[in-house]
């Protein structure tokens, strides 16, 4: 048992503890809209469901909430494999952080493809200006986790090759 407590085990751990959570954030408001109507205005909410399965949902945030759970899987997974050749641990580590940093960006992104598909605006102005479509806060926080996961995996791959 004392073999598998290790720094870079608990790291893979908290890396999917990470990617779950942000896994579980996908089942919240993705998206937000701010509507001005004469003095005052409103703001319209999509859920995952219509942001990634509706009429004009986009699949690219979806995709992305998928990889960083596999990602968090795979890391969490492999840490427990014992690999007598410490290089190929740590090239697994940087594969897996890979596939985790590309889902957090797909998820980050995911207003943008969103405005594309719809006609709301052009991929430099909801970036920008903030017109069209915007993360809901519960998104960019799965986002903001998916790279912590990522990040934790890097640290991960770091301790396992010092072993």
């Amino acid at each position: 048992m004392k073999k598998y407590f290790s720094l870079s085990t608990c790291l893979a751990v908290l890396a999917l503890i990470f990617a779950g959570v942000c896994f579980g954030l996908m089942f919240t408001d993705q998206l937000s809209y701010t509507i001005k109507i004469l003095g005052g205005e409103g703001t319209a909410t999509l859920s995952f469901s219509d942001t990634f399965f509706g009429k004009d949902g986009v699949i690219a945030g979806f995709i992305g909430y998928l990889l960083v759970l596999i990602g968090g899987l795979l890391v969490c997974g492999s840490a427990f494999i014992d690999l007598k050749n410490k290089n190929m641990k740590f090239f697994l580590f940087l594969f897996f952080a890979v596939i985790l940093f590309a889902g957090s960006a797909l998820i980050l992104l995911e207003p943008v493809f969103f405005n594309n598909q719809n006609g709301t605006g052009s991929w430099s102005s909801s970036i920008v200006s903030g017109s069209g479509f915007r993360l809901s806060t519960s998104a960019l926080i799965a986002g903001i986790l998916g790279l912590a996961s990522g990040v934790t995996t890097l640290a991960a791959a770091l301790y396992s090759s010092k072993k």
